[in-house]
């Protein structure tokens, strides 16, 4: 829908800006360039600047569905075209009428600008115009030394005043709004006693005049308004927004479509609404959602309303809605529509029966918390554990604040006591329950303070970061890693591992024969947002796997104590398998790791020939084409005053994965 709004007033700009995001194509005619300026730009609104006849007027007018006047008060004389082209055009004409003021008293009223210049001739002291440029030249029988115009800061104002000889330091170009202080300042700094306005209202400052002419003793000269007819803002507003809703509707019908509205609600309740989903609601001939959101709509919506959650119940709904002849219908979520919601499903869903849906965002509780928090929110990182599975350990294992979406088995006390389990139950948290309702809580602790107390189901959770390793390429320093006697894997090798296994950021990754658990570490800095299981028979190896861990900062990395393949039943499937050590049980351990997950990637090391052998017939005898690697690496060492380059043995990797 075309708007077409005559402006130049506060509400006319703020009236602009409204019907926009309302969803209005709206033209705003202003008179002048400083007009323009203060309107400025924003998405759904074009500017006209310059004044317009009424052949003018006609042409900006052609195929609106609407004329706004939202000139000021006293431009009678535009009004009175704008209504006689509208009529004659046959396009409806709507008029935005300040509300006017209470005059104190003793105040003088007069008709005109020569009358209050008739009732000044005849008295002495100077005079504040507050009038505008126009009335200026009424007042050039006073004497322009007694005259002090305060006119807006254009060339042309200015010209105005020197024009009719009113002396330089007399002029006050100035732009408003002015302040009760202000005004008084002006007052007394130029010995004022006599102050000319015309009732503005309270968009035009007319309150903070009086008051400040009322303190210095100086006396209000009043011009009335010209007699005339409109509605104040919010009256117009309405209006306005029941003909963009009454268009959606018919656009949708053309269609052979029912509008649907899938309106993010906040923390669910009226206060934490949008602008647009509250219009949006109260436009709607039928409202549907989770019955704590239906209680708790604004105020002027419809009682046809629908208690539904499931895409199926609410497709079910919105199809009766349709067939019952509702023009609108909107769908309300909590949060926000884009954060975990329903509406990603419920989309394609509308498409396929035949609706058009339009998405209007919300605010969402890790914004809610955020704000009760007094932080930003833009480092956090976000997860879901509301009806899914989550890991939080690997979420925290990025090394920046979780925030946590909580609800069914999943609330904050489970979440703590995970975290817990595994070594982080020091972290601070907060738990946000309820958040914007009655019930609000915010309770802060550690994760094992929290650990399985019960709360909300309406909450959320927040964990700070704990300490991570920096992220960097494969193959960290051997010296970096705690040995004692345990083999461990070397650094070329360990890098050379991971690029075989192409490690990602969520895989969930087995480290067979851990040893010290330095392929381990590699893997869980990789797989950061991962899972990685250190099997390990050697209890004398356990102690070291717990303290490498421990110095990486790796928590998504779980030991599990005992010998393979026995151990592997009933672990998470894995994306990728490194098998450092096997104990003589090599082909057992294939064939469970490919039972667990058939596309799994392996990883096979061996410093014997005897051991590629097993390694290569293993992964053939389940159609696996082996790729063999041998890595002779050889590093420097000082032998006085020379380097030597010393050997170590031959590593062999065989990988394979039946997608190669």
């Amino acid at each position: 829908m075309r708007i077409v709004l005559f402006s130049g007033t506060t509400e006319g700009r703020q009236l602009a800006q409204a019907l926009a995001e309302a969803g209005a194509l709206v033209t705003v005619c202003v008179a002048t360039a400083y007009g323009q300026e203060l309107q400025g730009y924003a998405p759904g609104i074009s500017v006209h600047t310059g004044r317009l006849d009424e052949a003018g007027m006609g042409r900006v007018l052609e195929g609106a569905a609407l004329c706004v006047d939202a000139t000021h008060p006293y431009a009678a004389q535009v009004t009175a075209q704008l209504r006689k082209v509208c009529q004659e055009m046959g396009v409806p004409y709507r008029r935005l009428l300040r509300e006017g003021s209470t005059l104190p008293a003793g105040s003088v009223c007069v008709d005109s600008a020569a009358e209050a210049a008739a009732y000044l001739k005849n008295t002495s002291g100077n005079v504040l115009l507050t009038t505008g440029t126009k009335e200026l030249g009424a007042f050039a029988s006073l004497g322009v030394q007694r005259l002090y115009p305060r006119v807006l800061p254009m060339e042309e104002s200015l010209q105005a005043c020197e024009a009719l000889g009113v002396p330089r330091r007399n002029i006050l170009a100035m732009q408003g709004p002015f302040s009760q202080e202000l005004n008084t300042a002006i007052l007394r700094q130029y010995q004022i006693k006599w102050l000319v306005t015309k009732d503005g209202g309270e968009q035009g400052g007319f309150d903070e005049k009086a008051a400040a002419a009322e303190s210095v003793g100086a006396v209000l000269v009043v011009l009335r308004r010209p007699v005339d007819s409109g509605e104040p803002y919010g009256a117009l507003l309405s209006y306005c927004k029941m003909l963009l809703a009454d268009e959606t509707g018919r656009l949708g019908e053309q269609a052979g479509q029912m509008p649907v509205y899938l309106a993010a609600m906040g923390g669910g309740t009226p206060e934490t609404l949008t602008a647009e989903c509250t219009r949006a609601l109260q436009a709607a001939d039928c409202i549907l959602g989770a019955k704590r959101l239906l209680a708790n709509l604004p105020e002027a919506c419809t009682q046809n309303r629908v208690e539904a959650i499931t895409s199926d119940a609410l497709l079910a709904g919105l199809q009766r809605a349709r067939q019952g002849g509702a023009k609108l219908a909107v769908v309300c979520y909590s949060g926000d529509t884009g954060f975990y919601s329903g509406a990603r499903t419920l989309l394609p869903a509308l498409a396929a029966q035949g609706f058009s849906g339009k998405v209007l965002p919300g605010v969402s509780s890790v914004q809610l918390l955020a704000a009760r928090l007094g932080r930003p929110w833009q480092d956090w990182a976000l997860v879901s554990a509301h009806g899914v599975d989550c890991d939080p350990v690997a979420a925290v294992s990025q090394g920046k604040p979780v925030c946590f979406l909580t609800g069914g088995a999943l609330g904050p006390g489970q979440l703590c006591a995970s975290l817990t389990a595994e070594g982080l139950g020091d972290l601070p948290v907060t738990v946000g329950e309820n958040l914007s309702g009655r019930e609000e809580r915010l309770t802060t602790g550690t994760a094992a303070m929290l650990a399985s107390q019960p709360f909300a189901p309406l909450s959320v959770l927040l964990v700070e970061a704990p300490d991570v390793q920096p992220r960097r390429t494969p193959g960290l320093p051997d010296e970096a890693f705690v040995r004692g006697a345990v083999p461990m894997t070397k650094q070329e090798v360990r890098a050379v591992a991971l690029a075989k296994l192409a490690v990602g950021p969520e895989d969930i990754l087995w480290d067979v024969g851990a040893g010290t658990g330095s392929v381990s570490v590699e893997l869980a800095l990789a797989a950061n947002r991962g899972q990685v299981y250190a099997i390990e028979d050697k209890a004398k190896a356990w102690a070291l796997i717990r303290k490498n861990r421990e110095t990486f900062h790796v928590w998504n990395l779980r030991l599990v104590e005992g010998r393979a393949p026995e151990v592997l039943e009933g672990l998470p499937a894995p994306d990728g398998v490194f098998i450092g050590g096997s104990g003589g049980k090599l082909p057992a351990i294939v064939e469970a790791a490919l039972a667990a997950n058939p596309g799994v990637r392996l990883c096979i090391s061996a410093i014997a020939l005897e051991t590629v052998n097993v390694a290569v017939q293993a992964l053939t005898d389940h159609g696996i084409t082996p790729q063999v690697t041998q890595l002779a690496v050889s590093r420097s060492r000082e032998a006085g005053r020379m380097h030597l380059m010393m050997a170590n043995n031959p590593v062999f990797l065989i990988a394979g994965c039946r997608d190669d």
